[in-house]
């Protein structure tokens, strides 16, 4: 089977290819800019964007988004954080946080599969839960955003992600299930 993965993201189109020949899929890739709703909801983002996608390639493909919460913050940026990012950036996140005892953040990722024929997508979604550490901090983000360097996981408290050495971060990406979306998707794919 074949499946066309919309994305722009280097690091995410690796790990999809990963999970693709563990379930014997080939994933193809197309750069795509694709039109996002403006929500916080991710699921509804990414709704948006496989039909948009659709419109476009007319193949089976999905599409992939992630969304950070922030209870403190009411649950901002949510899924405009690409927005966020560009615009203040990690550091005037760190501002908005500033004073604030409630320091949990939460990774919210939805995955949208999209082929000729359906009306809307099948959505595949997970959470993951931290903390935003006490300032902005310098490592590896391994192709991910500058979020990795505010972002914490309570195993490694206080250090952000980004300053996990490799055994660590392996660690972290088997405890929090990443590539969950993408690993139960492959494995409902392959059984159709």
């Amino acid at each position: 089977m074949e499946v066309t993965f919309v994305t722009t993201n280097k690091a995410k189109l690796e790990q999809a290819r990963e999970y693709g020949k563990k379930y014997g899929i080939k994933i193809k890739n197309r750069k795509l800019e694709l039109y996002e709703k403006q929500d916080k909801d991710v699921r509804q983002v990414v709704s948006s964007k496989a039909l948009y996608a659709l419109s476009r390639i007319n193949a089976p493909l999905f599409v992939d988004d992630r969304g950070f919460s922030l209870p403190a913050l009411n649950g901002f940026p949510g899924a405009l954080v690409k927005f966020v990012l560009y615009d203040v950036g990690v550091d005037g996140i760190m501002k908005l946080m500033d004073g604030k005892k409630d320091r949990r953040a939460e990774f919210k990722s939805s995955l949208a599969f999209i082929e000729p024929g359906m009306k809307k997508p099948k959505i595949f979604t997970s959470e993951e839960h931290g903390f935003v550490v006490d300032g902005v901090r310098d490592g590896n983000k391994r192709g991910w955003t500058d979020l990795m360097n505010i972002y914490g996981y309570e195993k490694y408290m206080p250090r952000a992600v980004s300053e996990l050495n490799e055994d660590e971060w392996k660690t972290y990406q088997k405890d929090v299930g990443r590539g969950g979306n993408i690993e139960n998707f492959m494995r409902w794919l392959s059984r159709r």
